[in-house]
């Protein structure tokens, strides 16, 4: 089954080839540089972004370049974005003003959102209960309560990308390694400041 283009991808296609080769561009994208590509079978369209707009770079323009650019890239698709290199320039000045940020880059943005104010308040948490010499079960339930707004916003906002609890073991081992670990320094740093105060 053919992986469909993103509407940016669609976009470059029409501005970058002639349209009596634009339905054979669109096919070698959908069918050869798509999720039968080494280490792509769960990708999705959004998550292959970046990867043909390195293949359309590449190809400059040129359907017999872009063949060869895709062969590349079913050999080793990192070759081509180590060729290409950033291609977020390319994208902009590609497309101009009707460039969009696609969905998993906006959902990434937010999921980063909600990690650095987790790290935060963990910290600020921990620092604050030790420093004013709280019970250990003070923090403790502080930091729950951190963890599930944390886990719940990051599901609330990747949710619409895959199936339910896609990926929720990892994303609670996230949760738990950026929550123990802030909360650790907020532990630290309080106990360095403590005696002093």
């Amino acid at each position: 089954m053919a992986l469909p283009l993103t509407p940016n991808i669609a976009k470059a296609v029409e501005k970058l080839y002639p349209p009596h080769e634009v339905d054979e561009v669109v096919r070698l994208l959908t069918e050869e540089c798509a999720d039968n590509l080494p280490n792509c079978q769960s990708s999705d369209e959004y998550a292959l972004e970046d990867l043909r707009f390195a293949v359309l770079e590449l190809s400059a323009g040129n359907i017999e370049k872009l063949r060869q650019v895709v062969r590349m890239a079913n050999e080793d698709w990192r070759d081509v974005l180590w060729e290409a290199g950033s291609t977020r320039r390319y994208q902009r000045t590609l497309l101009g003003s009707s460039w969009q940020l696609n969905v998993k880059t906006r959902a990434a943005s937010h999921a980063r959102y909600w990690n650095r104010l987790a790290i935060i308040a963990a910290f600020a948490l921990s620092f604050v209960l030790i420093v004013s010499g709280a019970p250990p079960q003070h923090l403790l339930g502080t930091g729950v309560m951190v963890g599930v707004v944390y886990a719940a916003g990051r599901h609330l906002l990747l949710r619409p990308l895959g199936p339910p609890h896609e990926g929720a073991a990892m994303l609670l081992k996230m949760t738990l390694i950026v929550l123990l670990g802030s909360g650790a320094l907020g532990y630290v740093a309080a106990m360095i400041i403590r005696p002093f105060l």
